[in-house]
Parts: C-alpha cells; structure tokens; sequence
C-alpha cells in the first residue's frame, strides 16, 4: 500500500523534472536536443545557452534553474510532496523555497518532501474517512427523509379522504334539511293562509254583526217604516226623550247649585240648537 500511496503521490504532487534544473515536467521536451527555442518561438539557440546564468530569451524561458531573468519561473519537484512554481528571482537567494531545497545550492537546505507527504497523506485519509463517514451519514439522512416523505404522503392522503368524506357527509345532511324543511315551510304556508282565511271570516262576521246593530237602530229611528228617517221623526224618537230628560235633570242641577245664569244661558243654547233642526231625511 505504501509503495501505491508513492505512486499517487508522485502523479498527483510531483515527479522528478529531468537533467535540467528547475524544468516542469511538461515542458521537459523542450529542453531535449542539441538547440532550444524560446517559449515565444523568437529565438534559437545552441541546448548550452540553458541555465548559463544569462538571460537570452525576453520570456526568460532559458534561465528556469536561475535568477538571470526576472520574468522567468522556477519549478520544485519536491517528489512525495506537491509540486511548486516559484519566481526565478528566489533561486538561490539562500531562503529555501522548496521543501526539496532545489532551489538552493546542494545540501544548503534539507528535504523535507517525504515528511510533508505524510502528513498531507494522513491529512488525505482523515478527509476521506470523513467524507465517508458523512456520505453514509448523508444516505441516513436521505433514507430518513425518504421514509418521513412517505408518511407525510400517506397522512396527507389520509387527510385528504377524511375531508371528503366530511364534504358528503355535509352535502347528506343538507339534502336532508332540506327536504325537512320544504314540508315544514309548506305546512306553515298553510297556517297561515288558515289563519288569513280566518281573519277574513271573522272580519267579515263582525260586519256583519256591525251592519246588523246599525240596521236595527235604523229601523227603530224609521218609525214608519218606509227606509226614510225624518226630522220628526228622530225628534220624537225614544233617544231625543232621553236627550230631554238629561238636558232637564242638568238644568235643575244648575238652579239647585245656584248657577242660575249659567242654567239660563244653557237653556236657550239648548233652545236655538232644536230649532235650528229643519225636517229632512236621512238614508242609510
């Protein structure tokens, strides 16, 4: 396993560059053969002029195991490690950039590629111990919420049944006060219109009653009989006899209480009202 964890080490971090210091791998073919071409194609140039601590092409792309150009680019293989890309200016400036000290002159500086490769191997595995656990964690919590769904579904079927069955239920019981009411309002209709035809009944026997009462005064006033009332009549009707006979009584009443000008002043009021009655008929 050791010995496959390299292997994917060097593929993914880093690899060794080759016989030209500071070349990244993918440039390596480049730097084959007896003549180098600048990486703008501008210039060509005998393979010694490489790394001669002068800088020949304006990219810089002859210089990458030195500082001679300021634009050119030095690459750490830093193998069981991350491979790097550093600036050519820190090529031996005596800080050590890569962590395989290539970047300095030989045995300046330590390599501590296979230490950092550890670290970042457990580093790795204690990432993916996690990922695993949480993709696990993930599908627990996909097969809970899966099954929560489920029975939400099925609560909301169950919901949705319920209310309609409540919906017929409403709708029955509707009908049926309905059809209660339409006898009870028929019934009542008929009540009231019995009890509209027994007004008019008694309304109009009392009319009947009314009319009869006013017929029999009438026809005790009509002393002849002929349908014709009388001015002589309604005077000599049992009614005026009474009207005289209280009209006397009150005027002794006056004279008895001493009020004898308001008795005099009476009688002749009394007087002038039964003359001014003049014979004429009445009809009913």
């Amino acid at each position: 396993m050791l010995g496959g964890g390299v292997v994917i080490l060097l593929a993914v971090f880093g690899t060794v560059s080759g016989s030209i210091r500071g070349v990244h791998p993918n440039k390596a073919a480049s730097y084959q053969g007896d003549q180098f071409t600048c990486a703008d194609g501008k210039q060509t140039f005998p393979i010694s002029f490489v790394n001669d601590d002068y800088c020949d092409c304006v990219d810089g792309s002859d210089e990458p195991g030195t500082a001679a150009c300021p634009n050119g680019s030095f690459y750490c293989a830093n193998v069981n490690f991350k491979g790097q890309q550093i600036a050519s200016s820190r090529v031996d400036d005596g800080i050590c950039d890569c962590c395989d000290g290539s970047d300095e002159a030989a045995s300046k500086c330590p390599n501590n590629c296979q230490q950092l490769g550890a670290h970042l191997m457990e580093e790795a595995k204690r990432i993916r111990k996690e990922q695993a656990i949480g993709f696990q964690q993930r599908l627990v919590y996909a097969t809970d919420g899966k099954a929560a769904k489920e029975r939400r579904d099925e609560e909301i079927k169950t919901f949705e049944a319920e209310v309609e069955e409540l919906r017929v239920q409403m709708e029955e019981r509707e009908t049926h006060m309905k059809e209660a009411q339409t006898p009870a309002e028929e019934a009542k209709e008929a009540a009231r219109e019995a009890h509209e035809a027994a007004e008019a009944v008694r309304t109009a026997e009392t009319e009947e009653v009314i009319r009869g009462e006013a017929e029999h005064e009438y026809s005790l006033l009509d002393a002849d009989g002929d349908g014709d009332v009388t001015t002589d009549e309604v005077t000599r009707s049992p009614f005026s006899y009474l009207v005289l006979g209280c009209f006397i009584v009150l005027l002794l009443r006056m004279i008895w209480t001493k009020r004898l000008l308001v008795a005099i002043y009476t009688c002749i009021r009394y007087l002038l009202s039964w003359c001014s009655v003049r014979p004429r008929k009445y009809h009913v």
